[in-house]
């Protein structure tokens, strides 16, 4: 794909969702397939990669936990000290403390 006007390609990754629908292959046969796309012949097909979709409140407690942290650094008693959020770890930390951390609800 080229952008119009310059001529040049763009290489930048984006994310694809794929939904499966009624008929399609079992969500775990097409994950598992997915491994053999790295030891394709076609350079192109190297480069894609097959990550399996995760829970909603999975999601919504990430999402929650974002906005904790920036929160947090919004917050002028916390001007001087670090606020990061750590996906790893799953939590917010100021000053490598945990001030909250995951806590879904099923």
């Amino acid at each position: 794909m080229g952008s119009t006007g310059t001529g040049t390609q763009r290489h930048s990754k984006r994310p694809i969702l794929v939904k499966l629908g009624r008929g399609a292959p079992p969500r775990a046969k097409i994950l598992a397939g997915s491994k053999n796309l790295k030891s394709a012949h076609c350079d192109e097909l190297k480069k894609i990669f097959v990550k399996g979709d995760s829970h909603p409140a999975v999601r919504k407690e990430f999402a929650r936990l974002r906005s904790v942290a920036e929160e947090e650094k919004k917050k002028p008693e916390n001007a001087g000290h670090v606020i990061t959020f750590s996906f790893k770890d799953r939590a917010v930390f100021r000053d490598d403390i945990i001030i909250d951390d995951f806590q879904p609800v099923f």
